[in-house]
């Protein structure tokens, strides 16, 4: 008799499902309603994506359920509503969307269980099925290092946003390392950096002109910045919406003159109340009111100062103010001006310094990316981490926010070095 089910284990054709929740239909007597909860939102941005993927998951569970007897009347996908802002007390109602999606998961549970028995045979199957070039997608797939693992640096599946087509051509004219690709193949601009970069294993500037004036263009003194965020699901104070990013730290390594040693300020919040009114005070104070402040992917501290701009009006003009300031450390290597083989495309702070600066690595940090960090200053929010532990995870946030900004201290010089040599 109970009027809903949270978790119900069923098991159909060697396959077992959890539904998250099944309510008891009021429109169809014996029938019940599933409905799959989702952490994902609901936004346009990779709503179709995310929505194909839910519907899938939303077949298997109906084609199991029906499987094993059970009457499904709808199947529903609650998820979290992008567009809630909250005001005030948590609001659950406009928190999360409820979306009916019965007919397309009908329709794409009538595909699932052809699915369902190739993938039963590949389970069943005493070897792994052979990799093959004509894939992509690997990077997104938990078994790709199982299959690639024999792969070196410079095969071909690591050419930058390669198509399952050209990894074929590829693969039929018997290439299947970067550096025998031939001159004559049609590539992307970024393809044939990557190309040009594994003839010059310690790597090159490429365009030493363009490299100059960027670095020409830096005003002194140079505020080389990086903000940490989290971003949870549950807007925790006002003015706060899902998944928002809500700066929580800071670094800034700041070289007055040229040759000078660069100075160190830095912010943690405490792991209580709204971290941004004290941030914004801070930061304001450390970034002064001149000089270049140089990040490392400007699109995001671009949108989290405006965001903090349009959070606090009595700060919005000097907030915005900085945005005339920024430059951007990852320009040269998504430019391709600088190459190296190491990069493959990819200019991400973690990717670019180990080809400029061997010494310094986030390896074996207790907390060594942007994810780490969110996640770490969460749980101490949530009151997830003991007490004792805390000053430790502080600790490890400084650090790891400070290496960030050496970083970027460190690639500026050796391009600065480079356009010299």
């Amino acid at each position: 008799d109970a009027p809903a089910l949270f978790e119900a284990a069923f098991l159909h054709h060697e396959v077992l499902i959890r539904a998250d929740i099944m309510k008891r239909s009021t429109t169809a007597p014996g029938a019940w309603d599933v409905i799959e909860v989702k952490s994902a939102s609901n936004g346009e941005s990779g709503r179709k994506a995310k929505l194909k993927k839910h519907i899938s998951d939303m077949a298997v569970q109906l084609y199991v359920l029906e499987g094993a007897g059970v009457t499904v009347g709808s199947t529903s996908l609650a998820w979290v509503n992008s567009e809630y802002e909250r005001m005030g007390e948590l609001n659950w109602s406009q928190l999360v969307v409820f979306e009916d999606h019965t007919e397309a998961v009908r329709s794409r549970a009538a595909e699932v269980s052809g699915e369902l028995d190739g993938l039963l045979d590949m389970i069943g199957s005493s070897s792994l099925p052979a990799a093959t070039y004509r894939k992509t997608k690997c990077g997104e797939c938990e078994f790709s290092e199982a299959c690639w693992a024999g792969e070196p640096a410079d095969s071909i599946i690591h050419l930058p946003r390669v198509s399952a087509k050209k990894l074929g051509e590829l693969a039929d004219l018997g290439v299947n390392r970067i550096p025998e690709i031939p001159a004559d193949y049609p590539l992307t601009k970024t393809q044939e950096a990557t190309v040009e970069a594994f003839k010059h294993p310690n790597g090159f500037v490429a365009d030493r002109d363009r490299l100059m004036e960027w670095i020409n263009a830096l005003e002194y003194p140079l505020y080389y910045f990086d903000f940490e965020a989290w971003n949870p699901s549950i807007p925790p104070f006002n003015q706060t919406r899902p998944y928002m990013q809500i700066p929580f730290q800071y670094s800034v390594h700041i070289r007055m003159e040229p040759g000078a040693e660069p100075m160190h300020r830095e912010f943690l919040a405490e792991a209580e109340g709204d971290p941004r009114p004290e941030l914004i005070q801070r930061m304001l104070s450390d970034l002064g009111e001149s000089g270049s402040i140089v990040v490392h992917h400007a699109e995001f501290e671009t949108k989290r100062i405006s965001e903090l701009a349009d959070y606090s009006p009595a700060h919005r003009l000097k907030l915005r103010s900085l945005l005339n300031r920024i430059s951007d450390t990852e320009v040269p290597f998504k430019e391709n001006w600088y190459l190296h083989p190491g990069l493959v495309g990819r200019s991400t702070i973690k990717v670019v310094l180990p080809t400029l600066a061997a010494e310094l690595s986030y390896e074996e940090m207790e907390v060594g990316e942007g994810q780490y960090a969110s996640l770490a200053f969460g749980d101490m929010f949530e009151g997830r981490v003991a007490q004792e532990n805390e000053a430790a995870t502080r600790e490890a946030l400084l650090h790891y926010c400070c290496l960030d900004t050496l970083a970027m201290v460190v690639v500026v010089d050796k391009l600065r070095a480079f356009t010299r040599g």
